[in-house]
């Protein structure tokens, strides 16, 4: 059985993978922001302005080796070379790339055409974009740099060119104008590192509940069946006791008090689980589960929790296969593994108290079930089945009848039947 990942392996885990989604999205913001500033260029060639601007050529090449550096990044993640650094770089040379974009049109289309231009709304863009990387200190990063490039502009490139006639015809080029814009990038960079911090901590949270829940059913699933532990955890009302129909299998070690005898209880404990880890797997294939182990014994219930279609030839398969695979462990040490099969109506679910109780079976199926494998004793036998399992299976298996037993417990006789070979098939 694999070892489960320890919690700091799974935190691990969990910030590799969310480095490698931090890296692909910033090669995704990138090509974002190349295509619209591209159509930017687009529409400007298109419409001739580009011609009237001395500079156009300059930007240009400012944009290209923008998209080179595009290249470069992709080559980097591709390769794995990635740091959450570049993420600041990133971000400040799409901001910085926008500020000398507005600068060049600035200073040769005047303020007012540059400010009333789409390059400010790609500030918000650019501080939008970090929301989706899950780094708050990057939003707030982008979303301050972005007013601080502006303010900059404003006061050492753009308010030397304006004149008071200019203020009075158009207010929007004031200082509370664009005070305002700039308050509007700080608080877009505020608010995407809000959302962006609360979607991480969101995403971390799931994580975290999601290798809890992983460790609960782990954990459950050693104390109970792990069917059993999946259906309470999916709905807690299922442990409420019902009457269901299902074969029940006792198996108990015959034996088992002269072999323990001397032994180290270290070391009788690790040859029951050697045994029960193998009866365990044999269980499991044929669609019977474990309900509980009892020292050198165990019960299995075919049909319960998980429905089973012929659960008394599972149940019978499963007895000559676990005689089969557990006869090389136990025979040489003496041991032999008693098996009683019976099916009918039992009372399934949690019994116990309201603080505490144990999902289990019981009643008179379960009852005679236990009786049956301890009558193997007096009849030299291995495997018996009560009537009700035995005309389930007789087309399928050799059985020898043992007729009529008297069974503690029950008042009348009990038809017996030894689970013998496998009929061929062929001979039928």
């Amino acid at each position: 059985m694999n070892s489960a990942k320890s919690p700091s392996a799974l935190v691990t885990a969990f910030r590799a993978r969310l480095i490698r989604r931090e890296a692909l999205d910033e090669l995704l913001s990138c090509v974002i922001f190349a295509v619209a500033s591209l159509l930017i260029f687009a529409v400007l060639s298109i419409f001739g302005q580009a011609r009237q601007m001395h500079s156009f050529g300059i930007l240009r090449i400012v944009f290209l080796s923008y998209v080179g550096l595009i290249l470069l990044l992709a080559i980097l993640v591709r390769r794995g070379w990635w740091h959450p650094a570049l993420r600041f770089v990133n971000t400040a040379l799409q901001i910085t790339v926008l500020s000398a974009f507005l600068f060049a049109i600035s200073r040769e289309r005047g303020p007012s055409f540059a400010l009333t231009t789409a390059l400010p709304m790609l500030y918000c863009l650019v501080i939008s974009m970090t929301a989706f990387r899950l780094s708050p200190w990057l939003s707030f990063f982008a979303g301050a740099l972005a007013a601080a490039e502006l303010v900059y502009l404003y006061a050492f490139v753009m308010l030397p060119r304006l004149t008071p006639e200019m203020l009075a015809t158009n207010p929007a080029l004031g200082w509370p104008a664009v005070f305002a814009r700039v308050v509007v990038l700080f608080a877009i960079g505020a608010a995407c590192a809000f959302a962006a911090g609360s979607l991480r901590r969101q995403m971390e949270k799931q994580a975290a509940d999601h290798t809890r829940i992983q460790l609960l059913e782990r954990t459950f699933g050693r104390l109970v069946a792990p069917e059993v532990a999946k259906q309470i955890l999916e709905d807690e009302n299922w442990m409420k006791p019902a009457r269901r129909e299902a074969v029940i299998m006792f198996a108990d070690l015959k034996g088992f008090t002269k072999y323990s005898e001397g032994k180290s209880p270290e070391d009788v404990a690790a040859f029951l689980n050697r045994c029960w880890s193998i009866a365990a797997d044999i269980v499991e294939k044929h669609g019977g589960v474990i309900n509980k182990y009892m020292g050198d014994g165990f019960l299995a219930i075919f049909g319960v929790p998980l429905e089973l279609k012929g659960a008394e030839k599972a149940a019978a398969e499963t007895a000559a296969e676990l005689d089969r695979e557990l006869a090389p462990v136990l025979n040489p040490d003496g041991l032999a593994l008693c098996i009683g099969l019976h099916s009918g109506p039992m009372i399934v679910g949690g019994i116990g108290s309201e603080a505490r109780c144990e999902f289990t079976v019981i009643g008179s199926t379960v009852n005679l079930a236990s009786r049956l494998e301890t009558l193997n004793r007096s009849l030299d036998t291995r495997c018996l089945t009560s009537s009700e399992v035995a005309d389930k299976i007789a087309g399928d298996w050799h059985m020898k009848d043992h007729g009529g037993q008297q069974v503690k417990g029950v008042a009348r006789e009990v038809n017996v039947f030894e689970l013998r070979t496998k009929k061929d098939p062929a001979s039928s």
